[in-house]
Protein backbone atom coordinates (compact mmCIF):
# COMPACT_ATOMS: atom_id res chain seq x y z
CA UNK A 1 0.00 0.00 0.00
CA UNK A 2 1.16 3.51 -1.03
CA UNK A 3 0.27 6.97 -0.30
CA UNK A 4 1.14 8.58 -3.56
CA UNK A 5 1.00 12.75 -2.91
CA UNK A 6 0.78 15.61 -5.37
CA UNK A 7 3.30 17.79 -7.44
CA UNK A 8 2.35 15.33 -10.54
CA UNK A 9 2.15 12.61 -8.09
CA UNK A 10 -1.25 10.49 -7.77
CA UNK A 11 -2.87 12.16 -5.45
CA UNK A 12 -4.30 8.48 -4.36
CA UNK A 13 -4.31 5.19 -2.19
CA UNK A 14 -2.80 2.99 -4.12
CA UNK A 15 -1.97 -1.01 -4.28
CA UNK A 16 1.29 -2.22 -5.92
CA UNK A 17 1.95 -5.74 -6.59
CA UNK A 18 5.71 -5.82 -5.82
CA UNK A 19 6.38 -8.87 -8.48
CA UNK A 20 4.01 -7.23 -11.91
CA UNK A 21 4.24 -3.51 -10.58
CA UNK A 22 0.48 -3.47 -11.09
CA UNK A 23 -0.83 -0.60 -9.51
CA UNK A 24 -4.45 -0.15 -8.54
CA UNK A 25 -5.78 2.82 -7.28
CA UNK A 26 -7.35 2.17 -4.09
CA UNK A 27 -8.72 5.99 -3.24
CA UNK A 28 -8.02 9.04 -4.50
CA UNK A 29 -11.40 11.08 -4.12
CA UNK A 30 -13.53 11.87 -1.31
CA UNK A 31 -17.22 13.29 -1.62
CA UNK A 32 -16.47 13.49 -5.23
CA UNK A 33 -13.27 15.49 -4.53
CA UNK A 34 -9.78 14.44 -5.37
CA UNK A 35 -7.27 14.61 -2.64
CA UNK A 36 -4.84 16.79 -1.50
CA UNK A 37 -2.04 14.53 -1.29
CA UNK A 38 -2.14 11.67 0.79
CA UNK A 39 0.67 11.33 3.00
CA UNK A 40 0.90 8.41 4.77
CA UNK A 41 -1.34 5.15 6.23
CA UNK A 42 -1.57 1.88 8.70
CA UNK A 43 -3.80 -0.75 8.90
CA UNK A 44 -6.04 -2.45 11.27
CA UNK A 45 -7.52 -6.14 12.27
CA UNK A 46 -9.84 -5.86 9.79
CA UNK A 47 -7.60 -4.51 7.04
CA UNK A 48 -9.19 -0.94 7.60
CA UNK A 49 -6.78 1.87 5.88
CA UNK A 50 -6.43 4.59 7.65
CA UNK A 51 -4.37 7.48 6.05
CA UNK A 52 -3.94 11.48 6.36
CA UNK A 53 -4.28 14.09 3.41
CA UNK A 54 -2.22 17.20 4.14
CA UNK A 55 -0.10 19.08 1.54
CA UNK A 56 3.51 20.47 1.83
CA UNK A 57 4.08 20.69 -2.13
CA UNK A 58 2.50 20.60 -5.65
CA UNK A 59 0.93 23.19 -8.11
CA UNK A 60 -2.26 20.93 -8.55
CA UNK A 61 -5.38 23.01 -7.11
CA UNK A 62 -7.08 22.04 -3.89
CA UNK A 63 -10.05 20.29 -4.22
CA UNK A 64 -11.29 19.94 -0.47
CA UNK A 65 -11.45 22.38 2.47
CA UNK A 66 -9.97 20.41 4.91
CA UNK A 67 -6.67 18.62 6.10
CA UNK A 68 -8.53 15.16 7.19
CA UNK A 69 -7.83 11.78 8.38
CA UNK A 70 -9.67 9.37 6.41
CA UNK A 71 -10.69 5.83 6.56
CA UNK A 72 -11.40 2.89 3.86
CA UNK A 73 -13.66 0.55 4.93
CA UNK A 74 -12.07 -3.28 3.97
CA UNK A 75 -15.30 -4.63 2.44
CA UNK A 76 -17.33 -2.15 0.66
CA UNK A 77 -14.25 0.55 -0.04
CA UNK A 78 -16.26 3.65 1.16
CA UNK A 79 -13.90 6.32 2.37
CA UNK A 80 -15.15 8.12 5.90
CA UNK A 81 -13.55 11.46 7.20
CA UNK A 82 -12.11 10.40 10.69
CA UNK A 83 -10.89 13.61 11.96
CA UNK A 84 -10.38 17.26 10.82
CA UNK A 85 -9.27 18.79 14.13
CA UNK A 86 -5.20 18.03 13.27
CA UNK A 87 -4.31 20.88 11.23
CA UNK A 88 -2.22 19.68 8.84
CA UNK A 89 -1.69 15.44 9.40
CA UNK A 90 1.09 13.71 8.63
CA UNK A 91 2.44 10.28 9.98
CA UNK A 92 -0.09 8.10 11.77
CA UNK A 93 -0.39 4.39 13.73
CA UNK A 94 -2.57 2.69 15.48
CA UNK A 95 -1.88 0.78 18.91
CA UNK A 96 -0.97 -3.13 19.07
CA UNK A 97 -4.82 -3.54 20.55
CA UNK A 98 -5.86 -0.77 18.09
CA UNK A 99 -7.27 1.11 20.72
CA UNK A 100 -5.52 4.22 20.17
CA UNK A 101 -5.09 6.16 16.75
CA UNK A 102 -2.33 8.30 16.63
CA UNK A 103 -1.88 11.65 14.40
CA UNK A 104 1.24 14.06 13.93
CA UNK A 105 0.17 17.83 13.16
CA UNK A 106 3.29 18.57 11.04
CA UNK A 107 2.19 21.97 9.92
CA UNK A 108 5.06 24.62 8.34
CA UNK A 109 2.38 27.17 7.88
CA UNK A 110 2.76 27.03 4.19
CA UNK A 111 1.52 24.62 1.53
CA UNK A 112 4.61 25.52 -0.74
CA UNK A 113 7.60 24.38 0.99
CA UNK A 114 10.14 26.74 -1.07
CA UNK A 115 14.05 26.58 0.28
CA UNK A 116 14.74 29.85 -1.27
CA UNK A 117 12.51 32.02 0.78
CA UNK A 118 12.46 32.84 4.41
CA UNK A 119 10.76 30.37 6.55
CA UNK A 120 7.32 30.92 7.49
CA UNK A 121 5.53 30.80 10.96
CA UNK A 122 5.19 27.51 12.12
CA UNK A 123 1.84 26.15 12.79
CA UNK A 124 0.64 23.63 14.95
CA UNK A 125 3.57 20.77 15.56
CA UNK A 126 1.68 18.19 18.10
CA UNK A 127 1.22 14.11 18.64
CA UNK A 128 -2.59 13.46 18.89
CA UNK A 129 -3.89 10.40 20.17
CA UNK A 130 -7.76 9.67 19.80
CA UNK A 131 -9.78 6.50 21.43
CA UNK A 132 -10.82 4.35 18.57
CA UNK A 133 -14.22 2.23 18.85
CA UNK A 134 -15.45 -1.13 17.20
CA UNK A 135 -16.65 0.94 14.37
CA UNK A 136 -13.45 2.39 13.48
CA UNK A 137 -14.55 5.87 14.85
CA UNK A 138 -12.07 8.71 16.82
CA UNK A 139 -13.29 9.56 20.48
CA UNK A 140 -11.49 11.28 23.51
CA UNK A 141 -9.19 13.45 21.99
CA UNK A 142 -6.49 14.36 23.67
CA UNK A 143 -3.00 15.79 22.94
CA UNK A 144 0.62 13.87 23.97
CA UNK A 145 2.82 16.17 22.89
CA UNK A 146 2.96 20.32 22.01
CA UNK A 147 6.23 20.22 20.06
CA UNK A 148 5.35 24.22 20.22
CA UNK A 149 7.61 26.83 18.65
CA UNK A 150 10.10 23.49 17.14
CA UNK A 151 9.76 21.29 14.16
CA UNK A 152 7.65 18.30 15.18
CA UNK A 153 7.15 14.43 14.00
CA UNK A 154 6.92 13.62 10.26
CA UNK A 155 6.47 9.81 10.37
CA UNK A 156 5.67 7.14 13.08
CA UNK A 157 5.52 3.67 13.71
CA UNK A 158 4.86 1.71 17.17
CA UNK A 159 6.22 -1.95 18.40
CA UNK A 160 4.75 -4.95 20.19
CA UNK A 161 5.25 -3.02 24.16
CA UNK A 162 2.87 0.04 22.43
CA UNK A 163 5.69 2.77 22.44
CA UNK A 164 5.77 5.04 19.26
CA UNK A 165 8.89 6.04 17.77
CA UNK A 166 8.42 9.77 16.10
CA UNK A 167 10.80 11.06 13.54
CA UNK A 168 11.57 14.57 14.78
CA UNK A 169 12.85 16.50 12.28
CA UNK A 170 13.77 19.73 14.50
CA UNK A 171 17.69 21.08 13.82
CA UNK A 172 18.24 21.54 17.44
CA UNK A 173 17.38 17.54 18.30
CA UNK A 174 17.06 15.97 14.81
CA UNK A 175 16.46 12.11 15.61
CA UNK A 176 13.74 8.96 16.76
CA UNK A 177 11.82 10.22 19.87
CA UNK A 178 10.42 7.24 21.40
CA UNK A 179 7.49 7.64 23.70
CA UNK A 180 5.39 6.15 26.03
CA UNK A 181 1.18 5.84 25.21
CA UNK A 182 1.05 8.51 28.63
CA UNK A 183 3.37 10.79 25.98
CA UNK A 184 6.44 10.36 28.28
CA UNK A 185 10.11 10.22 26.33
CA UNK A 186 11.49 6.63 27.32
CA UNK A 187 14.76 6.72 24.91
CA UNK A 188 16.13 8.84 21.61
CA UNK A 189 18.27 7.90 18.48
CA UNK A 190 19.97 10.74 17.29
CA UNK A 191 20.37 10.78 13.62
CA UNK A 192 22.14 13.97 12.94
CA UNK A 193 24.30 16.63 14.86
CA UNK A 194 22.51 18.82 17.94
CA UNK A 195 22.34 22.66 17.80
CA UNK A 196 22.01 22.93 13.91
CA UNK A 197 21.47 26.47 12.72
CA UNK A 198 18.69 27.17 10.27
CA UNK A 199 20.16 30.79 9.22
CA UNK A 200 22.33 30.02 6.59
CA UNK A 201 20.69 28.85 3.27
CA UNK A 202 23.95 27.83 1.86
CA UNK A 203 24.86 25.08 4.70
CA UNK A 204 21.02 23.32 5.56
CA UNK A 205 20.76 21.60 7.92
CA UNK A 206 21.53 17.63 7.70
CA UNK A 207 20.16 14.55 9.62
CA UNK A 208 16.64 15.53 9.63
CA UNK A 209 14.53 11.79 10.00
CA UNK A 210 11.68 11.63 7.79
CA UNK A 211 9.97 8.14 8.14
CA UNK A 212 10.21 5.19 10.43
CA UNK A 213 9.22 1.61 10.46
CA UNK A 214 10.36 -2.11 11.62
CA UNK A 215 11.37 -4.58 9.20
CA UNK A 216 9.68 -7.79 9.47
CA UNK A 217 10.38 -11.86 10.16
CA UNK A 218 14.17 -11.95 11.12
CA UNK A 219 14.37 -8.42 10.91
CA UNK A 220 11.91 -7.76 13.38
CA UNK A 221 14.05 -5.86 15.81
CA UNK A 222 15.29 -3.79 13.11
CA UNK A 223 14.65 -0.20 12.77
CA UNK A 224 14.93 1.58 9.30
CA UNK A 225 15.01 5.29 8.92
CA UNK A 226 14.71 7.87 6.23
CA UNK A 227 17.24 10.49 6.69
CA UNK A 228 17.99 13.24 4.36
CA UNK A 229 18.40 10.93 1.23
CA UNK A 230 19.63 7.96 3.13
CA UNK A 231 18.34 4.84 4.51
CA UNK A 232 19.96 3.98 7.82
CA UNK A 233 18.90 0.71 10.24
CA UNK A 234 19.64 0.20 13.43
CA UNK A 235 19.29 -2.91 15.78
CA UNK A 236 16.93 -3.07 18.91
CA UNK A 237 15.78 -4.70 21.87
CA UNK A 238 12.32 -3.75 21.12
CA UNK A 239 10.18 -5.52 18.54
CA UNK A 240 8.21 -4.09 15.79
CA UNK A 241 4.53 -4.59 15.74
CA UNK A 242 2.67 -5.10 11.88
CA UNK A 243 -0.91 -5.85 12.91
CA UNK A 244 -1.34 -7.37 8.51
CA UNK A 245 1.37 -10.29 10.38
Amino acid sequence: LACEGADEGGRAVTRWNVETGERTVVADRFAGKQFNAPNDLCVDRRGRIYFTDPRYVGEEPLELEHRAVYRINERTGRIVEVTRVVSKPNGIALSPDGRTLYVADHDLGTDDIDPTQPPPKLGPMKIHAFTMNNRGQARNHRVLIDFKDKKGCDGMCVDANGNIYLTIRDAGRPGVMVINPAGDEVAFIPTGPANQSTEDPDNPPVGLPSNVEFGIGDELQTLYITVDTSLYRIPLKARGYHVQY
